[in-house]
Parts: structure tokens; sequence; C-alpha cells
């Protein structure tokens, strides 16, 4: 029998094939004790933590701190803070916890406090320059950072600071402008930028977005979320994209969950929290790939949120080489896929007029291609 030669010239863009699942709240255990406002946390380590802030009324700010473990979905007590706050700002760098700012029923809180979770201890280190009630704070992984808040003298703020870890020290960069002052907002850090959303300025509820591009130190104006402006929001990164969850309006407590994508600046709204209780102001954060909200609306709650995955994703790999051997084919040739790419994929064959004659789909890094199934000519892999 003649051999038939077959080339297969192989193009890099194919479908990966992922599960289809759509997001998902699910409630995790509550933490321990009374309900809290105006309280901190941070994640780290693979765990979440919890703490300062203070119960209904006046006079009884806290210093207690819990730690939640999202494996056995349980709460423990670990060791508190040096002194009570609420109204304070944290964010992790470097699997460590730090803490800023806040007042108690009697002063401002001028110290830093970083928590090391090997230890379960806490240190004090630089102060924060003007202290403040209510700014918010994240982190970009390599420093920290505390935006806006609400000043000793009853003003909402604009300056932004940076905290470094190595230096322990503290820096003023570009400030917001003068119109974009706030307290109450959320802030999130994707791709080394920094993003501040919503807030109020004692006037009106926020909808606005600042982007603070740290290759330039410079803030810009991103588009708005296409709703009401809203405060005591929360938020978290998953997927380099933002999840803003609840917050109050001038319609009131909401429930509303929106999407934001920095590569397209634009938002999605997704469905709504399930949940009893709109949750308003604190914590959220992420662990392994999922979502973690602790609301302060007068419960002890902890909800957990799965993104899912669309059904098929289309993607391009231009670095990537997909080795046929041997190619010309014979009588049998392997198609190799890297190891990078060893999730299920989906793979099509087609001829030089663009007909698609075959389709594999597998979850091994290896297709057998035989020449029975084609005639003699060049063919494509797109």
């Amino acid at each position: 029998m003649k051999n038939v030669i077959l080339y297969l010239t192989v193009i890099l863009t194919f479908s990966h094939l992922k599960s289809n699942s759509q997001p998902s709240w699910t409630q995790k255990a509550n933490y321990s004790g009374n309900a809290r406002y105006a309280f901190a946390g941070f994640s780290a380590n693979g765990k979440g933590f919890i703490g300062g802030g203070r119960y209904a009324g006046p006079m009884n700010s806290q210093s207690s701190w819990q730690q939640f473990d999202p494996v056995i979905n349980s709460w423990i007590t670990v060791s508190p803070m040096p002194d009570p706050y609420s109204g304070l700002s944290a964010f992790e760098v470097g699997g460590y916890g730090y803490i800023s700012n806040g007042a108690n029923d009697a002063f401002y809180d001028y110290e830093t406090y970083k928590y090391n979770h090997l230890g379960n201890n806490w240190s004090t280190l630089a102060s924060f320059p003007y202290p403040r009630l209510y700014a918010t704070g994240t982190a970009n992984g390599i420093n920290g950072y505390i935006i806006g808040g609400y000043g000793n003298m009853a003003e909402p703020l604009r300056d932004f600071w940076e905290y470094n870890p190595i230096m322990d020290n503290w820096t003023e960069l570009d400030t917001l402008p003068l119109s974009a002052a706030r307290y109450d907002a959320t802030s999130f850090s994707v791709n080394g930028n920094i993003y501040v959303f919503g807030g109020t300025n004692d006037i009106d509820y926020l909808n606005d977005l600042w982007k603070y591009d740290t290759s330039t130190n410079q803030w810009s104006v991103m588009s708005a979320m296409p709703a009401a402006g809203r405060q005591l929001c929360i938020s978290f990164v998953l997927n380099d994209e933002a999840y803003i969850i609840g917050g109050n309006s001038n319609a009131g407590n909401l429930y509303e969950v929106w999407k934001y994508n920095t590569i397209s600046d634009s938002w999605l709204q997704l469905m709504n929290f399930p949940g009893l209780n709109a949750p308003i102001g604190s914590v959220g954060f992420t662990i392994n790939g999922k979502g973690y909200i602790v609301p302060a609306n007068g419960t002890t709650e902890c909800w957990e949120f799965d993104p899912g995955t669309v059904s098929v994703t289309e993607a391009a790999y231009d670095d990537i080489r997909l080795n046929v051997v041997p190619n010309p084919v014979t009588y049998t040739s392997i198609l190799k896929v890297p190891a990078i790419l060893t999730s299920p994929f989906h793979i099509e064959i087609y001829n030089s007029k663009g007909k698609k004659l075959s389709s594999f789909t597998s979850i091994t890094p290896t297709i057998k291609i035989n020449n029975s199934d084609y005639t003699k000519g060049l063919y494509i892999v797109p």
C-alpha cells in the first residue's frame, strides 16, 4: 500500500475545556462572641483573621482577634492586639498582618501593629503620621497602603500613604484629587496597582473608581460602577478581577454583587448576596481561589464565594509549541501537548481550505493521528 504523507501545521490557538459551574455563596461557621462593627481583617497563610472593632454603642472598643480556617470551617481565638481600637485599617504583606489607625474611647491610634501567625504575637512598629478612622487599607504584595479616612478634624481625607515593611516607615504618595476625598471606601490591588472604590464624602455616596499606577505614581479615574453610590462595601480579588459586595446607599442597605475587570475597565452585576442581612462594612479577603466576607451587619456570619468557571474558554498560546512526531505523518503520529496544558483540552484538524475534518477531546497530553483518516496534503490544527 502506498504511504500517505500528511503534513500538520500547528497554529497555536485552540480551546481549553473547563467545568461548567456558576458563582455561588456558601455560609460558613460564625465567629464567636458578640457581633462587631468597624473591625478589620486580612488573610495570610491560608487563614483569615478579624479583630478590633466594637460592639453596638460607645465605650466598648475591642482588642480581641480570631482566626478562621476554611479547611476545617472553624474559628479560634488568637492573641489580642496591644490596645483596643475600632475603625481601624488592615493589610497583609509577606504572610504578616498589619493594623493601623482607628480610635478607642479616648484617643486615636498612632501605632502600626504587626501580627506574626507563627508566634501568635503582635509587635509595635512605626507610628502613622496622621491617624484617622474608617480609612481603607490594601497591599500589592510588596507594600501596604492606606487611603483616605475620616480625620480628627471631622473631615473626609484624600491623602495616600505607603508602608514599607522592610524599612518600617510610612511615605505619603500622590494624593487623590480634592473632589475624591472619602471615608468608608473599599480598596484592592490587581497586578501591583491600587484601586479605591466608593465611600462617602459627607455629602454624597460615591460610585467612582480610582486607580493608582505604581509604575507612574499617578492616580487616574476609571469607569464608575453603573449603579447607585455606596459606602461600607466589602471587596476581594479573584483571578485578577475585583468583586464589590453590599454596602449602603440612599436606597438603603444593598445585597448587590458586582465584578470589575481591570483589563476592560468594565463592570458586571452578578446574582445578589443570598444572606438574610445585607453585607455592610468590615472584612473581605481571598483564600485559595475563593472569596470570603465577614459583614459588620449585626451578625457573626462568615460567607464563602466561589466564582465558578465558564464552559469553554478560547486561549492563544503564542509561546507554546505543540509537537507532532513524526511529521510528516507516515502510518501513525502522536500530537504532544506540553505539560502546562494537560488539563482537558479540545483540538480540531482542518484542511488547507478551512474545512473541519476531525476533532479530539483529551485529558492526556497526547493524541494519536492515523494516516488512514486523511488524503495527502497540508492540514492545520487551529
